[in-house]
């Protein structure tokens, strides 16, 4: 395993854990510090990618708050896209 795929995965994993209630603090600890950024940029995320999750990270904060559905908007090749696009995607929440 490569420092790409290991940086993909600690960010993976801090996404998934802003849904537990065990671990959320670190995950949110992890989303606002520089280790973010670190691993962002170890895991070859551009500047817009890594806005674009930390927007998502947000809205779901946000969500958990208050309960208020976030917006899911499928990208393609960093574009959105219409929805119901058949083609390979990537999804965020904006």
């Amino acid at each position: 395993m490569g420092i790409k795929s290991l940086a993909e995965g600690i960010i993976l994993q801090s996404i998934e854990d802003l849904w537990s209630s065990e671990h959320s603090k670190e995950s949110l600890d992890f989303f606002s510090g520089g280790e973010f950024r670190s691993c962002a940029e170890m895991a070859g995320m551009s500047l817009l990618e890594q806005v674009r999750l930390l927007r998502m990270v947000k809205e779901v904060i946000d969500y958990q708050k208050s309960n208020t559905p976030p917006t899911v908007v499928a990208v393609s090749n960093e574009r959105k896209v219409r929805p119901g696009y058949s083609g390979e995607t990537s999804c965020f929440i904006r």
